[in-house]
């Protein structure tokens, strides 16, 4: 069984001193990602946090999505990562809590969070998996921390 690891925190600068944001990922390797220990942060990347549809007020408060961009310049190595999670379909917005069987988003049935992950130019048709939100804040749709 093919599994990935994943650990994403996104800290508001109006929250601390210092904003945190890495993503963190293990993984036993498929498609999307291969078989390795990766680590992104600010020091390294670009990551940015926003709702999954922006124009659509359904999905603001249950639908975050991240993108994560890094370039290692002596090597000219590049990766790209976007990350999508979603309660719209549990009708509610996000909270803290556990999310077992997601399905991949945006094409959850009603009742089942959704989940995506995709990197470097890959996606899969099929997905399912589990998430669990330690910590998530918004000020009005403008999303603050998650982890």
């Amino acid at each position: 069984m093919k599994s990935l690891v994943l650990a994403l925190m996104l800290v508001s600068s109006s929250v601390m001193a210092a904003p945190v944001t890495f993503l963190e990922m293990h993984s036993t390797g498929d498609y999307i990602v291969p078989v390795g220990s990766y680590y992104y942060d600010d020091t390294n990347s670009f990551i940015t946090g926003s709702n999954s549809y922006e124009s659509n007020s359904t999905y603001y408060q249950n639908s975050p999505r991240f993108n994560v961009s890094y370039v290692d310049e002596s090597t000219s190595w590049s990766d790209y990562w976007t990350l999508s999670f979603s309660t719209h379909e549990l009708g509610g917005p996000m909270m803290v809590g556990v999310y077992d069987d997601a399905v991949r988003f945006p094409f959850e049935p009603n009742g089942v969070p959704g989940l995506s992950i995709s990197g470097n130019g890959r996606g899969n048709n099929t997905l399912n998996g589990s998430f669990e939100v330690l910590d998530i804040a918004y000020s009005g749709n403008t999303l603050l921390r998650f982890e």
